[in-house]
């Protein structure tokens, strides 16, 4: 018995030590590059929101639809515009939809499913991304938020 304890105490402060680091998020640049590695057309529209609590705002478009990235002035900056897009979401829901939730350190995300539509909204520290795709994009879009890391 005191094996079995010792053994979950262990794995529990592995988790604790290793979670507690948080994820790095991504710079702007680091996300136009990647995104066009991916073969998205990246533009930085970052002047239309000066005042706005963003310092970068990078839209990457491909195949119809597009991911946008903005880099905040600070976390609560980010918390408060992933909640905001969150309850946007929430307030479409129909009946035929799968959602994910989940919040970990300084990461969070929401996701919205439906037959049409594929809506995510992830944030890691002071970055978040929104989407709003095709529900047919949801494979790809998985696949290149995975690469990203959000």
């Amino acid at each position: 018995m005191k094996k079995i304890l010792l053994f979950l105490m262990s794995i529990t402060l592995l988790f604790v030590i290793t979670g507690c680091k948080g994820k790095k998020a991504l710079t702007a640049d680091e996300f136009k590059n990647k995104m066009t590695q991916e073969g998205y057309q990246v533009q930085d529209i970052s002047e239309k929101y000066v005042g706005k609590g963003a310092k970068a705002v990078l839209i990457a478009k491909k195949d119809g639809y597009q991911i946008e990235f903005f880099v905040t002035e600070n976390k609560d900056y980010a918390v408060g515009s992933y909640n905001l897009n969150k309850e946007k979401f929430e307030k479409t829901k129909g009946n035929a939809m799968v959602e994910t939730q989940k919040s970990m350190g300084n990461v969070s995300k929401y996701t919205l499913k439906s037959n049409s539509t594929y809506k995510v909204v992830s944030r890691v520290g002071e970055t978040f991304i929104y989407i709003n795709a095709p529900g047919a994009k949801t494979d790809e879009i998985n696949e290149v938020l995975k690469k990203l890391g959000y």
